[in-house]
This record gives C-alpha cells, structure tokens and sequence, in this order.
C-alpha cells in the first residue's frame, strides 16, 4: 500500500512559491540512465503533462520489483552522480519533496504505484522546470537500489490547438480555443505554406512549424496574440519534412534532402541565448537512399526512427550527442514485413515508445484492407511476431489475438506511460481508436475502435493532448460521409467519447481542405 510522505504537503508549497523565481525552461522528457533490478527491468517513471489547476495530476512508476519499498523525489535541478551503484538523476541539494511507499505485488517488473501531485493555479509556474526520479529497494540490483531515468517536466498553461493545411500555396493556419470552441487567431504566413508538422515547445511560448514546399522551418510566437512569425532556418534543397523539439538541449530537428537528394536529419539550435540560434548545428552523413518522409524522434531526444516508402524500411539513428555512435545508424533500412497480400503497402507512420525498446509501424494497404502495425526491437533490430504459430508477424487481423483497425492508417501516438497508443486512418468515413499495449509482455495487446456519433471523414491527424486527457481530430467533407463543412472533433482519449465538434473555416481550395496538422499546446 502506498503511503504519501508526510512532508510532502507542506514542502509542495514552497517548492511552487520558489518557482516563481526560476527562470522558466520548457521541459518534460526522459534524461539521464535508468539502473535494473531484478530480472533486469528498470523502474520507468512517467507522467502526462500537468496544467495549473489539475487536482488528479500523479506520477506513474511501472516496471519495477513487486512488493518493494518505493521512493520518488523532485528536485529543482537535473543531477548526473553515482552513488552506490545508482545513477541519480536529479541534483540531491534541490530535492524539494519526496514521496515513499510500496508497489504492487507481483514478481520482477511487476510493480507499480503512483505518486500525486496536485498542481495550484499559479500562473507564473508555468514552464519552469521540475525534475523527478523514482527509487525502488530492490536486492538484485547494483548496491541494492533500483532506479528510473530522470523525468524532466514542466507545467502548461491555457490550452490551445493549432491546425495548420497543405493546399499549396496561401495555406492558412487556425488557433482554436478547444473548451470555448472559438478560433483564436488565423493566417497565412509563409510558415505555415504546406505544413508536414509542428511542435510547440511546453512552456507553449512558441510554436514551430515544416513547410516542405518552401524548405523552411518557421516558429511562431504565441506568448501574444496574434501570432508572430519568422523563419528559423532554410534548407539549403528546399525541402523540410516534419519537425520534432529535443527540448532537454534545444535543439529542433527536422528531415531534409541534402546534396544529391539523400534524406537527412538536420538539429538545428533554438536556444534564443546562444551564437548559433537558428543555425544547423548537427547533420547526419549518407543515413539513407530513397523515398524518406516519415520520421519520429524518442521522448527522450536520444533515438529517431526513419521510414522510406516503395520499398518500405526504417533506419534508426543515434541522436544524442553524448553518445559514441552520435549521427551513425544503428539499423539501416530494415525491411519493414507484411503480413496482408496486396499490390501495394505503404509504412505511413512510425512511433517510438518510452522506454525506446520497440518502434511501431503502421502499414496501409490498397482499398478496404484493415491497418497493419509491425513492431521492432530496438535492442535486436528483430521484428516482434505476434503470431505464436508463425503465420502472421504484425499487429493486425492475422494476430494473436486478431487486431482488426480500419484501413488507410495515418495517425499513431503513444501514451507518456508506453501503456496504449492512439491510432487512427482516413479509410471509409474515417477512424481512431485505442492500442492498449503491456511494456512488459509486447504480446498483450487489445484494440477498442472508438465510436464518436460524428463522421471523422479525411481524420488524417489524430493527436493526443499533452495531458493525454483527449484527442483532435481535424475533419473536412468527403462524398458520403455526412459531412458539410470542415470542423475539428475532440474525443475524450480514454473512452473515445464525444466533446465537441467545433467549426473550421474553409480555405480557397474547396473541398480538399487538407488538414494534416492538429497539435496541442
């Protein structure tokens, strides 16, 4: 049975009044060395992002011992010392409050337990950085201790969604209040010109968006209203395909053809205090050859997975720079397998998990056929089968259990806690749904297809909220689908169930309004 320290109450308190005087930094990602216990799992610590005012916010720890004394402490500084035999991960002079218990029962990799932490309505907390770990007593590890990776993370403030389009050319973009349900702000800058992703940062002050047709990678400024744009960098061949934060070292990554047409990935600084701001400050060398515009990089900032198409393959490359093997492929382009026979599959989706043990594929074949996943082991560059008998390979109709999703895949996020992954498609009227996924066992895996009352015709983007409490869905007419005019749809995330539709100007290209991009701040 958990048990909540009894100075926790009471340093919480002090620990947000001393935020006020912290310079803010956007922050909530992985970091740092976990250390194994028994049966050679570590604890993972995890946590949706918080905003002021949520009462129920906790911290997850999962993947550890069963029955073992747990502890957690947050600090106000990252730590990088090694006491016995523990790397611990947050600096032990600015541990401000901690937490102690038990986890459930069960053998190695069994445990789990949560750490509360109510947040206050103070709005100069957020974005100011906060940094976690969690300890579990456990004889099998080194010195006796058990340790999660560090958990840097920070607080958001009002909530937002910003969509964005690809009509080429005068492609506006949309800022919508998702509980009022009004449109915030609009436009049509060049930085928002055919967008293939966008990111905010978490304390929600800037916005960055890949606008592949101008080959830039824009930030927008949403500290204010309206919007203010600029561009950050320019791709020396024009071409910029998606955009992800390492926000732990600021660094903005994005896919992009360098010198002869070869796909590479490109860092580029945004840190506004340093000589290089805006500057590509890392690029890979020869990382693949062919049609390479799907990518993801892990929550961590330490691994990106890198898809081609026709053929399908992932590569996977080393992306943090204390690393040896930094900018070097540890896998180069794996043939992604499939189990549906067709004339022609598409990868269309990769996502990394948590943990950085497996990234998950979605494939699309022709017409009706229903959405395969294939998932790779990231420690073996082997591909999971999910079929005992041998027959089939991939999360799909033919595995073990049968896993039938909806057709044309385009959507795929997974949970902070690595426990389900939002998938969704634009096959038929559209579709979304939840993956429930076991960190421990891979072959555990249920889908529930959600079933929102509302079409979700053209649903290409799927997103998932930063406090993972509900989804966006940008819709627009499609010929049978009882739809009139384009609107975004929110769906609550654990049950699929109906928030609100809100409406969506229409843009100058008619019925293909092409709304590819739904993120949350």
């Amino acid at each position: 049975m958990k048990t909540l320290s009894p100075r926790t109450s009471a340093v919480r308190v002090a620990v947000f009044s001393l935020l006020a005087g912290v310079a803010p930094l956007a922050a909530q990602q992985p970091y740092g060395r976990a250390t194994v216990g028994s049966g050679a799992w570590a604890p993972r610590l995890s946590a949706p992002q918080p905003r002021g005012g949520d009462a129920t916010f906790a911290f997850d720890l999962q993947c550890a011992n069963g029955s073992s004394p747990a502890f957690m402490f947050l600090a106000t500084a990252p730590g990088s010392l090694r006491i016995l035999g523990v790397d611990l991960n947050v600096d032990p002079t600015t541990v401000a409050a901690s937490w102690s218990g038990f986890t459930s029962a069960g053998g190695p990799g069994d445990g789990r337990t949560t750490f509360p932490l109510p947040i206050p309505v103070i709005p100069s907390l957020v974005g100011f950085p906060l940094y976690a770990q969690a300890l579990v007593i456990d004889t099998a590890a080194a010195g006796g201790i058990a340790a999660s990776r560090g958990l840097r993370f920070a607080v958001a403030g009002v909530p937002s969604i910003f969509v964005a389009c690809s009509i080429i050319g005068n492609d506006p973009f949309q800022l919508v209040d998702p509980i009022g349900g009004a449109i915030l702000d609009t436009g049509a800058p060049p930085e928002v010109d055919n967008v293939t992703g966008a990111e905010f940062d978490l304390a929600g002050d800037r916005v960055f968006t890949a606008s592949s047709i101008r080959g830039i990678i824009g930030v927008g400024d949403t500290s204010s209203l309206p919007i203010t744009w600029s561009t950050l960098y320019t791709s020396p061949a024009s071409s910029t395909y998606g955009v992800q934060l390492d926000r732990a070292r600021q660094l903005c990554w994005t896919l992009t053809a360098i010198g002869g047409g070869s796909r590479e990935l490109v860092a580029i600084d945004v840190d506004r205090t340093s000589p290089t701001y805006g500057a590509a400050v890392h690029t890979t060398v020869s990382m693949l050859t062919g049609n390479a515009e799907i990518w993801d990089l892990a929550p961590s900032g330490d691994v990106a997975a890198v898809l081609t198409y026709l053929p399908n393959s992932i590569t996977i490359v080393a992306t943090d720079p204390a690393s040896p093997t930094f900018l070097q492929n540890r896998f180069t382009q794996l043939t992604i397998p499939v189990d549906q026979a067709g004339p022609l599959t598409l990868a269309t989706r990769v996502a990394i998990t948590p943990d950085e043990r497996y990234a998950l594929v979605t494939l699309q074949g022709v017409g009706t056929t229903p959405a395969e996943i294939a998932r790779l082991d990231l420690a073996t560059g082997s591909w999971v089968d999910h079929d005992p008998a041998g027959f089939a390979t991939n999360i799909g109709p033919f595995s073990v259990p049968p896993i039938v999703m909806g057709s044309a895949p385009t959507s795929l996020q997974v949970s902070g806690d690595g426990r389900y992954a939002i998938v969704g498609g634009f096959g038929g009227c559209g579709w979304v749904g939840r993956l429930d996924l076991d960190p421990k066992n891979p072959l555990a895996v249920t889908y529930t297809a959600f079933a929102p009352g509302v079409p979700l015709a053209n649903g290409w983007t799927a997103a998932l909220s930063n406090d993972e409490k509900e989804i966006c869905i940008p819709t627009w007419p499609r010929t049978g689908c009882a739809l009139s005019a384009p609107q975004l749809v929110r769906l609550d995330a654990r049950t699929g169930t109906l928030l609100s539709t809100i409406p969506i100007p229409p843009n100058t290209n008619g019925s293909n309004q092409n709304l590819y991009t739904c993120v949350y701040r």
